[in-house]
């Protein structure tokens, strides 16, 4: 981020400007990777984590092992959630150790199931 440009989108990857619907239509063509996304994703958050703290926690090692688990999964013909591969963050407000206060994680769907 600099005063010409306070977004902070100078240098933006592409991947990481796409709505959810895009980046599924894209896995699902072949055009993208879960794994491309998920570090497109990662990159982003540490190149503006520092400013916005609004990831005390990411599991990037995680994130990159479900990611190439679906990319798997969609190379071997399996039958996928629409959203499969598609990064997303999670948070929550309750406590996980004492003074903090919320805990965010980034993840890949899996390819088993997409919350069900």
């Amino acid at each position: 981020m600099s005063e010409t440009n306070p977004t902070g989108l100078e240098g933006l990857d592409p991947l990481v400007t796409l709505t959810a619907l895009q980046m599924a239509e894209k896995l699902r063509a072949g055009e993208i990777t879960s794994e491309q996304l998920t570090r497109a994703h990662l990159d982003r958050i540490e190149q503006v984590n520092g400013v916005l703290n609004a990831f005390l926690v990411v599991d990037a090692e995680g994130a990159l092992a479900a990611a190439k688990e679906v990319d798997a999964a969609r190379a071997a013909g399996e039958e996928l959630h629409p959203l499969a591969g598609v990064p997303i963050a999670l948070g929550t407000n309750a406590p996980t150790a004492p003074h903090q206060a919320a805990r965010n994680l980034f993840i890949a769907l899996t390819a088993r199931s997409a919350f069900g």
